[in-house]
C-alpha cells in the first residue's frame, strides 16, 4: 500500500512539473521570404527570356535595316540643290549700283578670232571683246552678221538711245555707238565716272519695254570705255 501511495504521489508530481512550465517561443513560418525570393526567381527568369528573345530579333532584323527613315531623311539633307538653267541666266544681268560689273566666264576656244574681232569692232572697242571670252564674243558674231532691222530692233534701239541720252548721269558718259540688229543690242561708250554706266543701265532695267533676257558686259578698262551686247528674251 505504501509502494502504491508513492507511485501516485511521484505521477501526481511529474503532471504538475511538466504542465506548469513556460512554453517554448515558436519562430513564425518565413512566408514574406520565401515570396520574396520565388519573386526575385521569376523575374530573373523572365529577364534571361526576353534576352533570348531580342538576340533572336535582331538576328532575323539586322541593324541596317533598322532605321530607314532617318538614313533616308539625312540622304535628302546632304543632296545638293541643283541650279536652273534660268536661274543661271539670270546671273548674266548687270550687277546691282556700287558693285563692279561681273566679267564673262573665260574659256580657251571661241568661234570668233581675234582677227576676225579687229575686222568688225573698231579700235579701241576690239580690244575690250579681245580680252573676254565665251558668251559675248559668240553672240557678237550673230550680231555682226545681220544686216537688216526688224521693227523690234528699231523701237529698242531708240528706247535705249533715250533712256540713257535723259538720265541725270548722262553727262558722265560718252556714246559712241547704240545699235540693235537680229534680236541684239550693242552700246559702246566710255565712263567719265567710274561705274556710272552701272547705274544707268540698272535704272533702265526698270523700263516696261525692257525685254532683255541676257546681258553680256564689260566695262572699267584702263581707257575708261564700256561695251554692252544685249539679247532679246525669248519667246515664251
Amino acid at each position: 500500500m505504501n509502494v502504491l501511495k508513492w507511485v501516485v504521489v511521484i505521477d501526481t508530481a511529474f503532471s504538475v512539473g511538466y504542465f506548469s512550465r513556460s512554453p517554448e517561443p515558436v519562430a513564425a513560418p518565413e512566408v514574406a521570404d520565401c515570396l520574396r525570393l520565388d519573386a526575385f526567381k521569376d523575374l530573373q527568369n523572365a529577364s534571361l527570356q526576353g534576352g533570348e528573345r531580342l538576340k533572336q530579333l535582331e538576328k532575323t532584323n539586322p541593324a541596317s535595316n533598322t532605321q530607314p527613315a532617318n538614313v533616308e531623311k539625312q540622304d535628302k539633307i546632304a543632296a545638293p540643290v541643283r541650279s536652273s538653267p534660268e536661274r543661271n541666266e539670270r546671273t548674266n544681268t548687270p550687277p546691282a549700283v556700287g558693285t563692279a560689273p561681273a566679267q564673262p566666264a573665260t574659256v580657251n576656244e571661241t568661234n570668233l578670232s581675234d582677227e576676225e574681232i579687229d575686222k568688225l569692232v573698231a579700235a579701241p572697242f576690239n580690244d575690250v571683246l579681245k580680252k573676254v571670252r565665251g558668251p559675248l564674243r559668240e553672240k557678237y558674231k550673230n550680231f555682226a552678221e545681220a544686216t537688216e532691222q526688224d521693227e523690234w530692233d528699231r523701237n529698242t534701239q531708240n528706247r535705249i538711245t533715250d533712256a540713257l541720252m535723259g538720265n541725270a548721269y548722262s553727262k558722265f558718259i560718252e556714246l559712241d555707238s547704240i545699235a540693235c540688229r537680229a534680236s541684239y543690242c550693242e552700246i559702246r561708250g566710255r565712263e567719265l565716272k567710274p561705274q556710272v554706266i552701272n547705274l544707268m543701265v540698272s535704272e533702265m532695267m526698270l523700263q516696261d519695254w525692257w525685254e532683255m533676257g541676257d546681258v553680256q558686259w564689260t566695262s572699267g578698262a584702263a581707257d575708261k570705255t564700256f561695251y554692252a551686247l544685249l539679247m532679246k528674251r525669248p519667246a515664251p
